[in-house]
C-alpha cells in the first residue's frame, strides 16, 4: 500500500466517523474530560490479578492508576504496559469503567502501545476522535508525526530525509484533538514570538528577572530566550546598518574599490575619462 495514496477512511471500516460528525464528537469528549477526574477521584480501581492460577485484587486510585501507566510509557516497558492494561475492569462491568476507559493517560497509552505495535490505522484514529488536554498535546503530536515517518518508510524501504518528513507534515497536519491551533515556527510557537518581540522592543538586553517571566509566560528555556535575544540584537544591527546607507552607495567591501573624485582639468590631456567619477581598486 503507497502512503501518497491511502485514505483514513479506508482504515477505519465499520468504526469509521465521517469528518463531518468529527468534530461532534470532540466537543462531546470535551465535555467528558471536564468531569472525568472529579468523577472518578473518590473511586477504588480493583484490578483482578491472577498467578499460578491464584486470583487476586489490587485495588487502586485513579492517581495512582494514571502513575502506573506513566511510569510505564516513560521506561519504555511496552509489554508489561500491554498487560496492565489487560487488568482494568471491563468496560461493561460498570459506568465507572467506561470513564476509567476514556482516560486521557490510559488512551495515551493505547496509542503508544499501537505506534509500537505499527497498528498506524488504529493509532489516527484514536488520536483525531478523541480530544486530549493540552498536558498531553505536546507528546502526541510527537507520535503523530512518529507513526507517519514510519509508516511512509516501511513503504518506500528507505529511511526519510528532512524534506521528506516536511512534505509528510504539509501532507497530514495535525488534528484539533491534540492541537491547539497555535502555528509552530521555527520551534518557537507564534504567541510564544510575539511576547519576546514585545519585551525586544522595551529592552534589547533583559535582565534575568526578565528572562524568567518570559519563560514561565512562553513556556521557553532561559537559554531559548538568551539566544533568541542574541540572534534578534544581530539581525536589529544589520537593519540599522543596511538603512543607514544611500539607495545607490554599495559598501566597500562589496566592491573592492574607492570612490575617487574626477578632477576637470585632466580632461585634457586624459580625453577617455567620463563626466562622472572613477574608482582607484586597491588590495584587501
Amino acid at each position: 500500500m503507497q502512503l501518497d495514496t491511502y485514505s483514513h477512511s479506508s482504515y477505519y471500516r465499520n468504526s469509521y466517523i465521517s469528518q463531518s460528525n468529527l468534530s461532534e464528537k470532540i466537543d462531546n469528549n470535551d465535555s467528558l474530560n471536564s468531569n472525568l477526574t472529579s468523577s472518578l477521584s473518590q473511586t477504588s480501581i480493583v484490578l483482578k490479578l491472577s498467578s499460578n492460577n491464584i486470583e487476586q485484587s489490587l485495588i487502586l486510585t485513579l492517581d495512582q492508576l494514571v502513575c502506573i501507566c506513566e511510569a510505564l510509557q516513560q521506561s519504555g516497558k511496552i509489554d508489561k504496559l500491554i498487560k496492565f492494561l489487560e487488568f482494568l475492569p471491563q468496560k461493561s462491568s460498570s459506568p465507572n469503567s467506561i470513564l476509567i476507559h476514556q482516560h486521557d493517560s490510559i488512551l495515551k497509552s493505547r496509542a503508544l502501545i499501537y505506534y509500537h505495535q505499527s497498528k498506524f490505522p488504529e493509532l489516527y484514529y484514536l488520536l483525531e476522535t478523541h480530544s486530549f488536554n493540552t498536558y498531553y498535546h505536546s507528546e502526541l503530536q510527537q507520535l503523530w508525526y512518529k507513526a507517519h515517518y514510519m509508516e511512509a518508510q516501511n513503504s518506500r524501504g528507505r529511511l526519510l530525509s528532512a524534506v521528506d518528513k516536511y512534505r509528510l507534515r504539509r501532507k497530514y497536519p495535525l488534528p484539533n484533538s491534540i492541537w491547539d491551533g497555535d502555528e509552530t515556527i521555527y520551534c518557537f510557537k507564534e504567541k510564544s514570538r510575539e511576547k519576546l518581540r514585545e519585551c525586544f522592543k522595551l529592552n534589547h538586553y533583559p535582565t534575568s528577572d526578565e528572562k524568567r517571566l518570559l519563560a514561565k509566560k512562553t513556556s521557553l528555556t532561559i537559554t531559548q530566550i538568551n539566544n533568541w535575544f542574541k540572534n534578534r540584537r544581530q539581525r536589529h544591527r544589520t537593519q540599522n546598518i543596511q538603512s543607514t546607507l544611500l539607495p545607490n552607495q554599495t559598501p566597500y567591501s562589496l566592491t573592492n574599490s574607492i570612490p575617487y573624485p574626477f578632477n576637470t582639468s585632466t580632461t585634457t590631456n586624459f580625453p577617455y575619462l567620463n563626466n562622472n567619477s572613477i574608482c582607484m581598486s586597491y588590495q584587501t
